[in-house]
Parts: C-alpha cells; sequence; structure tokens
C-alpha cells in the first residue's frame, strides 16, 4: 500500500514539473506574451534611439513607494513596441487597467481561474512615466462615420474626462520645439492608425471631418488638439479627443498609436563612395594643337551590411541589401547610371558607367587648373534613402609649347573607404557636370 501510494506522489510530481515547464518551448513567441526573451536589453540597444538606448529604467512612484521599471525586451522582440514595464505596472501607479477578451490576443489573464487571451488598455509605461495605450485594444462602443465627429482641444475636457484618462495636469510643452513637424504636412502622426478600430489613419478621418487643407497638412494644431505620450525616430501615441457635430457633447475617445515601424528604428547602414579614373592618373594634359582632354571618371559605392555575419535578429532589426530596392549615382550633381552590382559577406557594391569630362583648352583660366569631383550615392531602403559622399582631385595642365614638359602621370591615392554615416536625401537639381570647374 505504501509502495502504491508513494507511486502515485512521483507520478504527480512528475506531471507537474512537466506542466510548468511546458511555458519554456514557446521562448519569442510573438503569439504569446510572458514566455521569455533570449535578448537582453544589451543585445538590442544599438536600434534604439537615444532615449531608450540610454535609459535602461525608470523610477515611478507606487503605493509601496518608489520602484525601478525596466525597459520591456520582449515587447519589442515580439512586437516591436517600446514601454517600461507591463500591464502590472499601470495599476501599480494608479491607473485603471481593463483587459478584454480577444481571439488573437497577445496576452492571457488567468485571474478567473482559466487561461484568457486579450487586450490590455495600456501596456506598460513611456520613458516620462505615463501609460501608453494599446492600440488592439478593443473599442469601447460602436464606431460612428468620421463626419459626424469634430475634433476637441484638450481644454475643452472635463476635469471628470482628464482624470478617468489619467492626463490631468498634462501638456504637450516638452514637445513645443517639434510643433511644426507635428502639424506639418509630413507629420508622421498623420499616418498613426487606431488598429482595431478603424483602418483609416489620422490623415483620413481628419480628411472625412473637413479638417484637412488641399496640401495634406491639418487645418488644426494636433500639438492642441492632441495629447502627446512619446514622440521619437521610433514612432509616438497621440491622443485625440472628439466630440459630437449634433450634440456638441463628448461623443467618444480614441488614441492614434504610431506603431514602430522598422523603417524608423532599424540600425542605420555605413555608405562608402570612391571615384577613380581608368588611367589610374590624377593629372591631365591638353597636348599643343588639342582643342581638349576628356578625363574618364567612375563613380563606385558600398552599402557595407556585413549581411553574412549578420544572425536573424540583426537582419530584421539593420538596413541591409535585402531592404535596398534603389541605388542611384552622381558625379557634380550629374546622373551616372549604375553599370554593375556585386555582393560579398560584408557588403553591397554598385559600380558606375564611366562618365567622360571634357575640359576645353578655351576654359583654363590659367596653366594649371584643379577640379574637384564629388561623387554621390543615394540608396533607397523601400522609402528611406540614405547617402554618401567621395571626393576626387584633378589637375588639368594646358600644355603652351612643344618644349614644355609633360608633368608625370600620378599614382591616384587609394579610395577612402571610410564610411560617411547615410543623411536622409533631399531632391537636388541636376546640373551640368562641369559647372563647378
Amino acid at each position: 500500500m505504501k509502495k502504491s501510494t508513494l507511486l502515485f506522489l512521483i507520478i504527480i510530481l512528475l506531471g507537474n514539473i512537466i506542466l510548468y515547464e511546458l511555458p519554456s518551448f514557446a521562448v519569442d513567441d510573438p503569439t504569446f506574451y510572458g514566455d521569455g526573451t533570449t535578448a537582453k536589453l544589451v543585445d538590442v540597444r544599438q536600434y534604439l534611439n537615444d532615449v531608450y538606448a540610454n535609459t535602461p529604467y525608470i523610477s515611478i512612484s507606487t503605493v509601496n513607494g518608489k520602484e525601478k521599471v525596466y525597459f520591456n525586451v520582449e515587447y519589442f522582440i515580439d512586437l516591436g513596441l517600446y514601454a517600461y514595464g507591463n500591464p502590472e505596472t499601470v495599476v501599480a501607479i494608479g491607473s485603471v487597467n481593463d483587459f478584454k477578451e480577444v481571439e488573437d490576443g497577445y496576452y492571457v489573464d488567468t485571474s478567473s481561474g482559466a487561461a484568457i487571451r486579450g487586450e490590455y488598455r495600456y501596456i506598460g509605461l513611456s520613458p516620462t512615466g505615463l501609460p501608453v495605450s494599446n492600440s488592439r485594444f478593443p473599442p469601447e462602443q460602436e464606431q460612428v462615420d468620421f463626419s459626424e465627429l469634430a475634433p476637441m482641444k484638450y481644454s475643452e475636457l472635463s476635469d471628470y474626462r482628464k482624470k478617468k484618462y489619467n492626463i490631468y495636469g498634462v501638456d504637450n510643452e516638452a514637445y513645443r520645439s517639434i510643433q511644426s513637424i507635428i502639424d506639418s504636412s509630413s507629420s508622421p502622426a498623420l499616418s498613426f492608425l487606431n488598429e482595431g478600430v478603424s483602418n483609416v489613419p489620422l490623415s483620413g478621418q481628419l480628411q472625412q471631418m473637413g479638417y484637412m487643407n488641399p496640401e495634406g497638412s491639418p487645418t488644426i494644431s494636433l500639438f492642441e488638439y492632441g495629447i502627446i505620450y512619446n514622440w521619437s525616430v521610433n514612432g509616438g501615441t497621440i491622443r485625440m479627443f472628439f466630440k459630437s457635430v449634433k450634440t456638441g457633447e463628448f461623443y467618444c475617445y480614441k488614441t492614434f498609436v504610431g506603431p514602430v515601424s522598422l523603417k524608423f528604428s532599424k540600425k542605420e547602414p555605413d555608405i562608402a563612395v570612391w571615384l577613380n579614373t581608368t588611367q589610374n592618373k590624377t593629372t591631365y594634359v591638353i597636348p599643343v594643337g588639342a582643342d581638349y582632354v576628356d578625363i574618364p571618371v567612375r563613380v563606385m559605392s558600398s552599402v557595407i551590411d556585413n549581411y553574412g555575419y549578420l544572425t536573424a535578429f540583426e537582419k530584421k532589426y539593420s538596413f541591409t541589401r535585402s531592404d535596398i530596392t534603389g541605388v542611384e549615382l552622381s558625379l557634380n550633381d550629374s546622373d551616372v547610371m549604375v553599370e554593375h552590382h556585386s555582393i560579398d559577406m560584408s557588403a553591397a557594391y554598385y559600380t558606375g558607367q564611366i562618365t567622360n569630362l571634357r575640359v576645353r583648352r578655351e576654359d583654363m583660366r590659367s596653366r594649371v587648373m584643379t577640379l574637384q569631383l564629388v561623387g554621390r550615392s543615394d540608396v533607397d531602403f523601400g522609402g528611406v534613402i540614405f547617402s554618401g559622399e567621395g571626393n576626387l582631385e584633378i589637375t588639368v595642365v594646358l600644355q603652351q609649347s612643344n618644349r614644355t614638359p609633360t608633368p608625370a602621370a600620378t599614382q591616384e591615392p587609394k579610395p577612402s573607404l571610410e564610411p560617411t554615416k547615410g543623411a536622409h536625401a533631399s531632391e537636388q537639381p541636376i546640373f551640368d557636370a562641369y559647372r563647378r570647374w
């Protein structure tokens, strides 16, 4: 009898061990929160902007006193979201955090004794300690046509509303310096979506309400009508408030979330550009009796991505050759056609066609003239453009008589392969290649 009882207890114990070990097999599963992640902040820091990279945790006040809340690496790995703590942290600062059942919810709530998938109203905290809204949280009421709504200023809200949404005493002064960007026609906020409520971006909703100019900018200041929770190259959150056009009363509350776009959060590439001549020299002569000399110049560029050495995770959060949708080369602002493309473990290379630069005798202002040549590469990574530049100095000598010695050809110095960090390209007018001489 004792042996049977002992065997029974051992079976139960082993069953419990297996049961509790099961979640470990779901590591890094983006459809299940709380299974853990193999990455740490040090692994993802290079993909974060300075605000998050240099702020591993924030300090908050809770009922238990001051606490440290750390950057949620699992959010970033699974969904590309930026927040500190988790839904429980929101409750810890005194905010109500509702949970609603959703079939494909990211969270699993077990407070009722059953495992229920769903979404929380707030996923965690921003760097300033404010709750970060969850764009996947189900709407609280039936959505009406946007033409029946009008935006409300934060100042029009009652104290009751402000306290309910945990925004009492909050303002946008910290973002005053970028107000013109927030309110411009190119404002990222205009593409923000309230996922789960509407697939119409903020610009489309304002358009239906009659609050957009023909050139694509809002006729109202988002800075004045919305509450900005966070704003960075990684995205942001703006809360907008609306009222019924018919009754003038507060109708609904919405959160427009700019989900973190990999266009903005990926690690920038290094772009190297260099020039050379096909004859490997940097001094050219216009002989006696000749009206000109042609200088064959080639522009070359490389996108240094170390692709062959990146892990799958690093490829996801870096701009690499697989993201490139177009490459434009130019010489002194004149387009150069890409003639050849190749890759190796470290970089993708682009070689331009030879450009024959013609220097005429009549254009020589002195017997010796120096040309400053600038090569440029604009690389399009699916709508995000990074650029690099390289330089080459050419000396042109005018031979005035047959007795004038011809300068010896100088060996072209090796091009500097020091990459230049990509800056977002702006449209440049195309000039004649000789104009800058």
